[in-house]
């Protein structure tokens, strides 16, 4: 019975529990790396020492409570093409592995394989995911909306060592994305990993939630947030505060004065806050967006309101 729910689990047809759209999940800040790692499953390259890990995998409800007791290592780089994921999937007994080979996109793999599986969205919907498996031995499952007929030119080499089997990924930005990719871009991503002899299941981050619902994902960054979100906030404001500014010198009011500086030191605390970055989750993060957002409109409301004032004066 337990394997039949992980399947449905899988393939997001029953959902654990509800979570609030808004909660704060996890943020992942991804290096860039300038030389692609060789694809062998061996984490020897540079790219992976600079990778922060991921190891606090935990038993989903019906599997357990807490860390997992045997744990899964993730780390994840990108360079301007692609996104790499490293997999260390620790085993107690190799002899207990089970995966099997078998055709692309069978659901088999989700009754019966040890597999590792990525939820990956570049959508702004909180609806649409790409969702891509490997089974112990390299056998691949994609779909894209829980649907197989999408296809991707991922790739992953297998390892097995003593007591772990390990994946190196190369998924192309082309296969996730239609956009251009630029540093501080974000995507919403969530792991999870699945032991057939134990019938257990373990997802990333310490959260009850539906599956397949991109919004209850963790943050994926590319590099660094902070140039991104200032860039945001420049391009936001800049039109607006010119525009105010203009407003002062040819109607110079001691009183709008005073509320143009008391928005300009709102907008610097702000700048001060992205620069800090001490942004430590996805509701922080998603937060600030919109601050910036509101910041914008601070400005329209302001010059608004002033040119309101200059014609009744």
């Amino acid at each position: 019975m337990k394997n039949l729910f992980i399947f449905m689990l899988f393939l997001g047809l029953v959902s654990p529990m509800s979570a609030k759209p808004n909660a704060a999940y996890e943020i992942y800040l991804a290096p860039k790396t300038e030389t692609a790692p060789r694809l062998d499953g061996v984490f020897t390259d540079a790219c992976w020492r600079k990778a922060p890990t991921i190891n606090k995998f935990v038993y989903h409800p019906m599997s357990g409570q807490g860390l997992a007791s045997v744990q899964t290592e993730v780390k994840i780089c990108y360079d301007k093409d692609n996104l790499y994921i490293a997999v260390s999937c620790k085993v107690d007994d190799m002899k207990n592995l089970i995966a099997t080979k078998a055709p692309k996109d069978c659901r088999e793999i989700f009754k019966r394989d040890d597999t590792f599986e990525m939820f990956i969205s570049s959508f702004s919907d909180n609806k649409s995911y790409y969702q891509l498996v490997t089974n112990a031995v390299g056998t691949q499952f994609d779909a894209l909306n829980g649907v197989p007929s999408w296809n991707a030119d991922w790739k992953a080499a297998l390892k097995h060592n003593d007591k772990s089997w390990d994946a190196e990924i190369v998924i192309p930005f082309k296969a996730i994305t239609s956009a251009a990719v630029a540093d501080g871009d974000t995507f919403r991503i969530d792991l999870c990993r699945s032991v057939s002899s134990t019938a257990t299941f373990t997802i990333w981050s310490d959260k009850s939630r539906p599956y397949h619902r991109p919004h209850n994902f963790n943050l994926l960054v590319l590099g660094d947030y902070r140039p991104s979100l200032l860039k945001k906030l420049y391009s936001s404001v800049e039109q607006y505060n010119t525009e105010a500014k203009n407003l002062l010198l040819k109607y110079p009011q001691a009183e709008w004065g005073k509320k143009y500086q008391d928005l300009s030191k709102i907008f610097e605390q702000l700048r001060n806050d992205i620069r800090a970055g001490n942004i430590k989750d996805s509701a922080q993060y998603f937060n600030t967006v919109s601050r910036i957002e509101d910041m914008a409109g601070n400005y329209k409301t302001f010059i608004k309101e002033f040119q309101v004032f200059i014609l009744l004066s």
